[in-house]
């Protein structure tokens, strides 16, 4: 075990940080989408996979872009491009709700999960399905936010 942490210290990951942080992100993203659309293939019934709860999906992923589009220092007000409409306010109102779309669409799976089908003893699978998607694309995007490092782009 110590050779391994040695191993770990040695490789100086600070330089590749955001090349980490966007292939990890990127995988749990992709891995989420997967999951759903293999749950939507394998219950093609309404009464087995709600249709209407990919929209948590599709709300995540807006979130995630929204959420992304702007960066840590146009979130402080320390960019070039603070004045006019799209200034530290509306920055902030917009970070604002991507969060709250983010929060709210993982909230809903939850939701969606333990109304639709634990409480009403159905097939769980389908429901895990789009809760597993939501919290992926949830932790795809706060690794993706926060997992890069502005610092490394100059």
């Amino acid at each position: 075990m110590d050779q391994f942490l040695e191993f770990i210290h040695s490789l100086n990951l600070r330089d590749k940080r955001n090349i980490i942080s966007s292939i990890v992100s990127g995988s749990l993203f992709a891995l989420g989408w997967w999951i759903a659309i293999n749950a939507a293939a394998a219950y093609p019934l309404n009464n087995d996979l709600l249709k209407a709860s990919h929209a948590c999906g599709a709300i995540a992923t807006v979130a995630l872009i929204m959420l992304n589009s702007v960066t840590n220092s146009q979130l402080r007000g320390d960019s070039m491009f603070s004045d006019g409409i799209c200034g530290t306010s509306f920055i902030r109102i917009w970070v604002f709700i991507a969060f709250l779309m983010s929060f709210g669409s993982l909230i809903a799976s939850f939701w969606i999960f333990f109304d639709y089908y634990v409480s009403k003893d159905r097939n769980y699978i389908p429901g895990l399905a789009i809760l597993v998607q939501n919290a992926f694309i949830f932790g795809s995007t706060m690794i993706f936010k926060f997992g890069r490092s502005e610092d490394l782009w100059a």
